[in-house]
């Protein structure tokens, strides 16, 4: 907008009347045939804002609408839009063209952003490179003299428009606002000028009954995204698409057709192919990690083991995950490749907020994994979405300097997972020369996988009969220092094994850690359950759970926005109870703590589990215990649901220090 023209803006908001042209044109200083063009201008303007112009022959000229309004927006929609720098601002253009169907002039967009006509013209030159580029079945269609239109493939356009909202607007401030009811004016102003309010409300409530209906609660993103994509939906629903086009992967649809088709026909007439894509989008909200999913792709096993693979050739002993944190893995990275294969926006793919310098880990975890996922899927993932596997497996890998490993065993329980890991634990941390390939349970070893894995010595507590490698017997009850007496010698007798490699001086403080449960009650000592009468808004669940945690007010605010940062990634619950599970690493804490908060008037259960980012490896394989008993122990989460603090953390005895 030019100075002259916000002049006579101000002019006319200042007047209750009619101002005649002859006033305006001798207080703005400018001919009377130069006021009508800019008066024209003027009125191009005040569309954006819903205020128009009332002219009378021989009276003049005055504003008609929401003038109060228009102070306010005229403001708020200035600052936010003159802030974008030009890739934010050609990535605005495109949602604000997706969100109308019909031409759009150039010089709305111009005062719209406070720039010139030939600016705006520059931005949309770069945008048909960015389709071009990224191979996009998108273009802009101009008419001279009239104004420019968004043409292509129907489902691309709706797809990189949600992407590109998100480049430029902060999604925790638009689900706070939608979802939360928290005052936002930019927010607010933002959503109306680019046409995400239809029937806000409504949505909100139909997408919480659908939440209901699939029988799971959707993760923080994707209750956003299906927000966004039915906004998008219900005003692109005139265009004209190809039935032709709607070509989509062969997936499991995890969501029912009658889902879909309620959830549409609530806004609009029932259509078959909007419901067909509506369905679509539902299958891939993510329903966290409690929830058994279809197979979406069985190829993941196999990307799984060759991973672990080229892992071991870097130089990483591993601990095999159990089958539940596989599972896990296996369910996020199935709905990341589902999204990302019919264009879907993910988290990581839409904000650089939460992106981070990886350490050299995370960095050769995330390289590997997105090369298979190439390899196996022709599939592009970038390593920042990547990050959650990283995660995930850092307390089941561990990067070793040596260029050469000695001897290598696997473990194998009858007891269970739980065991293995802790021998594993404690041969890795005792006999640094010996490489644990994998702790099992025993039901999953066989002959073939010990030939495949170059096994040297099975360690097991139940004898196996396999012919591929020889067998030390565990004897039970388990005793430290008669293992580490009884292993010691059985080192012995491989050649390949060095004696100056078994650290004796470390035997005294395995022994300490492993057999002493004062020393792991010690490193929970901060376990704590408080019950309360009434429940509380689920966005507060981090507040209160930071509160619990410090009572020091600052302290508490980042652990909060710790705890955000993991919620990101989804809400998790265990199996179908009602116990919900927050759990980070943050440099707030220089111990674990864990805790449990319950709510009595809805059952509620919050199980919260903190970690230090400078934690030992010991206590992370103690949390990593905890987990694993979470997801696959149903006396642990009823303890948790409904005992005693004592019934409880004879539950956690049980699983730390099993007999």
């Amino acid at each position: 907008m030019s100075s002259r023209i916000k002049q006579m803006l101000e002019l006319l908001q200042d007047s209750q009347s009619f101002i005649t042209v002859a006033t305006l044109a001798q207080t703005i200083g400018v001919s009377e045939r130069t006021l009508f063009r800019d008066i024209v201008k003027l009125e191009d303007y005040l569309k954006i804002y819903d205020v128009g112009l009332v002219k009378q022959r021989g009276v003049g000229v005055k504003l008609t609408g929401d003038i109060s309004r228009l102070n306010e927006r005229f403001f708020v929609r200035q600052n936010y839009f003159l802030r974008l720098n030009g890739e934010e601002r050609c990535q605005s253009i495109i949602v604000y063209l997706a969100m109308r169907v019909h031409i759009i002039k150039i010089v709305e967009l111009s005062q719209l952003y406070g720039v010139s006509d030939s600016c705006i013209s520059n931005d949309l030159k770069k945008i048909d490179n960015l389709f071009l580029e990224e191979k996009k079945d998108i273009r802009i269609i101009r008419q001279k003299g009239v104004g420019i239109t968004l043409a292509g493939d129907e489902w691309t356009i709706r797809m990189y428009a949600l992407r590109c909202f998100f480049k430029f607007v902060n999604p925790k401030d638009v689900l706070g606002f939608l979802f939360q009811r928290q005052e936002n004016e930019l927010v607010k102003e933002i959503i109306r000028y680019f046409g995400f309010d239809f029937d806000s409300q409504k949505i909100v409530v139909a997408i919480e009954s659908t939440e209901k209906q699939i029988g799971y609660t959707f993760s923080w993103f994707d209750l956003l995204l299906l927000y966004m994509y039915l906004q998008l939906a219900l005003k692109r629903r005139v265009i004209f698409y190809d039935s032709n086009k709607l070509h989509f992967p062969k997936f499991v649809q995890n969501v029912a057709m009658e889902i879909a088709e309620n959830l549409w026909t609530l806004f609009a007439q029932s259509d078959r192919y909007e419901i067909a894509w509506l369905q679509t989008v539902l299958s891939a909200m993510e329903p966290g990690e409690h929830i058994k999913i279809p197979e979406i792709y069985p190829q993941l096993p196999s990307l799984f083991g060759d991973m672990f693979l080229e892992l071991a050739q870097k130089g990483y002993r591993s601990i095999e995950p159990d089958t539940h944190v596989y599972t896990v893995l296996k369910n996020g990275l199935s709905f990341l490749l589902y999204k990302r294969s019919i264009q879907m926006p993910t988290l990581t793919s839409t904000s650089s907020t939460i992106k981070k310098k990886k350490d050299s880990y995370s960095a050769d975890v995330c390289l590997i994994l997105k090369q298979l996922i190439n390899q196996y899927t022709q599939l592009d993932i970038t390593e920042d979405e990547l990050s959650f596997v990283a995660i995930a497996l850092r307390p089941f890998l561990e990067k070793t300097d040596r260029k050469e490993q000695h001897l290598r065993i696997v473990v194998a329980c009858f007891e269970g997972i739980c065991l293995a890991q802790g021998i594993a634990a404690l041969i890795k941390k005792t006999f640094p020369n010996v490489l644990v390939e994998s702790a099992l349970s025993s039901e999953r070893l066989n002959d073939s996988w010990l030939v495949e894995h170059k096994i040297d010595l099975v360690v097991t507590t139940f004898p196996t009969g396999f012919s591929s490698a020889p067998e030390f017997i565990i004897d039970l009850p388990f005793n430290i220092a008669d293992f580490i007496q009884t292993f010691t010698k059985c080192l012995h007798s491989f050649e390949k094994y060095n004696e100056e490699d078994f650290w004796i001086d470390t035997l005294k403080e395995n022994i300490d850690f492993y057999t002493d449960i004062d020393s792991v009650i010690l490193l929970l000592h901060t376990f704590a359950l408080k019950e309360f009468p009434k429940s509380i808004a689920t966005h507060d669940y981090t507040k209160l759970i930071a509160q619990e945690i410090s009572s020091e007010k600052h302290i508490a605010q980042k652990l909060k926005r710790d705890l955000d940062k993991r919620e990101m990634y989804g809400a998790v619950y265990l199996d179908d109870s009602k116990v919900r599970l927050f759990h980070c690493r943050t440099k707030y804490v220089s111990n674990p703590v864990i805790g449990i908060l319950r709510f009595r008037d809805t059952k509620t259960v919050l199980f919260y589990m903190l970690a230090s980012e400078n934690a030992t490896s010991d206590q992370l394989k103690i949390i990593s215990k905890i987990s694993i008993a979470l997801i696959g122990d149903t006396s642990f989460t009823e303890a948790l649901a409904s005992k005693s603090l004592s019934e409880i953390k004879k539950n956690l005895y049980r699983i730390l220090a099993p007999e």
